[in-house]
């Protein structure tokens, strides 16, 4: 028996496969073998975080120099696969980065941060597992 994998349900069932052989150098009856394929629908397991996502963080801008970080939730994906974790940061591209797709830094969320202005900030946090791709939105009050 052999099993092959699909996404697409048309193709789903098992199947009886003859195989005919000839062999060229000899002048015989072909050989008949038959072997059952069978396909199976492929599910994909979405990656998702192993705690809540906060649905928003808020910041208060000292006065003077500070960073701020903060760590995403474990990502986890029930078929094993790379999780990619990435962010679309909107407006506050300027000042936030992801940090080896694990944490959310600012350098310096100061008044003195001439790219830190006081707001509401959009982000949409993006886990891939290189087949399925779940948005999370999240906010940033400062």
């Amino acid at each position: 028996m052999i099993s092959l994998y699909t996404q697409d349900p048309i193709f789903v069932g098992i199947y009886t496969v003859t195989l005919e052989v000839i062999l060229s150098d000899f002048a015989i009856t072909p050989i008949y073998v038959d072997f059952t394929l069978t396909i199976v629908l492929l599910i994909n397991n979405k990656p998702y975080f192993a705690t809540k996502l906060p649905g928003m963080v808020t910041l208060v801008m000292p006065r003077e120099s500070a960073s701020w970080s903060f760590t995403l939730p474990k990502v986890i994906d029930a078929d094993g696969e790379v999780v990619t974790v990435s962010i679309l940061p909107g407006k506050a591209a300027n000042f936030l980065y992801l940090d080896n797709g694990e944490t959310l830094n600012i350098d310096d969320i100061s008044e003195k941060n001439p790219n830190m202005k006081s707001g509401v900030y959009l982000l949409t946090v993006i886990l891939d597992d290189g087949r399925d791709q779940v948005k999370l939105p999240f906010s940033l009050i400062i």
